[in-house]
């Protein structure tokens, strides 16, 4: 999406898809890496490696469509939570 901006194969015409003003792009040249500001503090965040654990909880799909309908029967209209957004935070 950054690379037809730039190329100005998509037009950003600053409806409401247009990030806050404070909002920096980063263009990062093909074959170089980016490094975030924030880097340092990953090991903090994600905690030790050695002691993570998954785990697998089953959804339905029957309660995954119930808990959508739930969370978007008030949203504005053109306005929806995703499935994805609902899963993460009921998991959470």
């Amino acid at each position: 999406m950054f690379d037809a901006l730039d190329a100005g194969d998509v037009p950003f015409d600053g409806g409401p898809d247009q990030p806050p003003p404070n909002f920096e792009y980063v263009n990062v040249p093909a074959g170089e890496t980016f490094k975030p500001p924030f880097a340092h503090h990953m090991p903090t965040l994600m905690g030790d490696p050695k002691q993570l654990r998954t785990s697998i909880i089953p959804f339905t799909k029957s309660m995954c469509t119930q808990w959508k309908e739930e969370a978007n029967k008030d949203l504005p209209e053109g306005t929806f939570v995703s499935t994805d957004d609902i899963l993460t935070a009921r998991i959470w």
